[in-house]
């Protein structure tokens, strides 16, 4: 018979040793878990206009923010649901405990007219290509010049760049002759051959790359090892705001503030919190995959992993190129070798991070159930090391199970239906007492969970999918509806996959498949 039951909600651990449920409690009356002296080191690119407005938003980071007054999640902004899931920003130092200094390390001016001449590119790949290498030549070039590197680098953008730098951006409309597709084989249209040849060469070059603005750059950035924050004048605008007027389609000014300073916080090499009740020698391994644009023969699809620790460390692998989509199934699968190999990386970095020993679980996550090769592969990788290896299967239920309370209020978070001692259906949303309302619009929908591969008790499995929704250090909420391992997935991905796979096969193959952690990728 079906269980109802509610599990308990996950605490965090502080400053102090002091635990609480909800970071911003925690943050804002015992400080960060990890507590360091000094300051947050930082640079900044962008044009004149950006960089004036970072200056101006910097003066206001240590800025008491006062609590938005309405309700983001009702119509009525008196509203007394919600009310509690808005807190003041008491300014960075006073949460994080470290300075922060309004004057940076380095900053390195991207010119209008180089900027502007990018983004009068009628074509979308090289257009955005172009507009990436204006910002990362800089970039790099700064970095390595610098006597002292900055921790994180901001990378200011404007509305203009936002519109015009994505994967659907319609062509700007005031776009320079010569640069559309077509043009690549129009030479009348050019001053002299080397002109015509060049944009040529330029344009195939850039359809090798995915057409976004963030993934590329983060792409570019990564065997520089260079930390990013892309921040968009807008956002900085909104947190300038009174906190009754604030921005169309923005976030209240001390949210945004409480989701920027976790952020940069994290990105600093430090951890705003970890978990209050986390289980001693288990490590949690996201499997992502992607299928490329254009296939390389029998290689369709990239695959990665993402593995979070028990004290909320995150490290991202990325695998091999291989034929791992399949158009019956409709689904991607690793072969026992590729498999066997990802979670070897998973426990050596896991034991280098705990005086050599290895992890005494793994929990792999997946959007579908490993077939036997994979699993063949995770066996022999663990075998070795004596270390247990369950797989489990995590996916949203749109349009199937729902439930209903009694009152107006939606089913509580945490919430939870056995239906076997294997499969089971999770409400990572939903009502949340500490907010008083339910952060969404819509009835909540479950995780399916379901432990497709060696042995777990279900309640444990389901307790850890919900400590792990409490880890997303990009951000400040309360909790999401996704664990951590699969949260990002997408994101990373499309980051994974974004540069083409020459350019992993020019570097030494050690430095390409080596991990890199979880920060530099959001």
């Amino acid at each position: 018979m079906p269980k109802l039951v509610q599990l308990d909600e996950p605490q965090l651990l502080f400053g102090h040793s002091q635990s609480l449920a909800h970071p911003k409690d925690g943050l804002t009356l015992f400080g960060p878990y990890q507590r360091t002296a000094g300051s947050v080191r930082y640079g900044i690119i962008g044009t004149e206009k950006d960089l004036a407005m970072f200056r101006q938003w910097s003066t206001s980071v240590n800025r008491f923010l006062p609590a938005y007054a309405g309700s983001m999640f009702r119509r009525k902004r008196n509203a007394e649901f919600g009310k509690l899931a808005h807190q003041f920003f008491p300014g960075f130092e006073t949460a994080f405990g470290i300075t922060w200094n309004p004057k940076p390390e380095c900053v390195c001016v991207v010119p209008d007219d180089s900027l502007n001449q990018a983004l009068q590119t009628h074509e979308l790949h090289t257009r955005i290509s172009r507009v990436v290498k204006a910002y990362t030549k800089r970039l790099t070039k700064a970095n390595y010049e610098s006597e002292h590197k900055p921790d994180i680098w901001f990378v200011i953008v404007d509305k203009a760049l936002e519109s015009l730098c994505r994967p659907q951006s319609e062509p700007p409309r005031d776009y320079a002759e010569g640069t559309k597709a077509e043009d690549a084989a129009q030479r009348s249209l050019f001053t002299d051959a080397q002109e015509a040849d060049s944009f040529a060469e330029e344009y195939h070059e850039a359809l090798k790359f995915k057409p976004d603005f963030h993934n590329q750059l983060k792409a570019r950035l990564l065997k520089h090892q260079i930390i990013t924050q892309v921040l968009q004048y807008e956002t900085m605008d909104a947190c300038l705001r009174t906190p009754d007027n604030p921005v169309r389609d923005k976030e209240d000014p001390a949210t945004i503030s409480w989701n920027l300073a976790t952020s940069i916080f994290y990105k600093t090499r430090r951890r705003p919190w970890i978990l209050a009740d986390a289980r001693d020698g288990v490590c949690y391994m996201g499997v992502v995959f992607k299928r490329l644009t254009k296939p390389q023969g029998d290689k369709n699809a990239c695959c990665g992993a993402q593995m979070f620790l028990e004290d909320g460390n995150g490290m991202v692998f990325k695998g091999a190129l291989g034929p791992w989509y399949s158009e019956d199934k409709r689904e991607c699968h690793l072969d026992r070798e590729e498999s066997r190999k990802f979670l070897e990386r998973a426990i050596h970095s896991y034991a280098d991070e705990h005086d050599k020993k290895p992890p005494r679980e793994i929990f792999v996550h997946g959007s579908v159930r490993f077939d036997d090769e994979e699993w063949a592969g995770f066996s022999e990788a663990a075998k070795p090391f004596g270390t247990k290896v369950v797989g489990v299967r995590i996916r949203r239920v749109y349009g199937g199970l729902k439930l209903f309370t009694r009152g107006k209020s939606p089913v509580m978070r945490g919430a939870a239906l056995l239906a076997s001692d294997t499969k089971a259906y999770l409400f990572a949303t939903g009502f949340v007492p500490r907010l008083n309302t339910y952060p969404g619009w819509n009835v909540p929908n479950p995780l399916e969970v379901e432990i497709c591969n060696g042995d777990a008790d279900i309640m444990t499995v389901l307790q850890d999918i919900l400590r792990l929704s409490k880890l997303n250090y990009n951000s400040c909420k309360f909790s999401d509806g996704y664990p951590i391992t699969l949260k990002f997935a997408g994101r990373i991905g499309d980051i994974l996959t974004t540069l083409p796979p020459e350019a992993d096969e020019a570097t030494d193959d050690s430095d390409a498949y080596t991990p890199l952690p979880f920060w530099h990728y959001v």
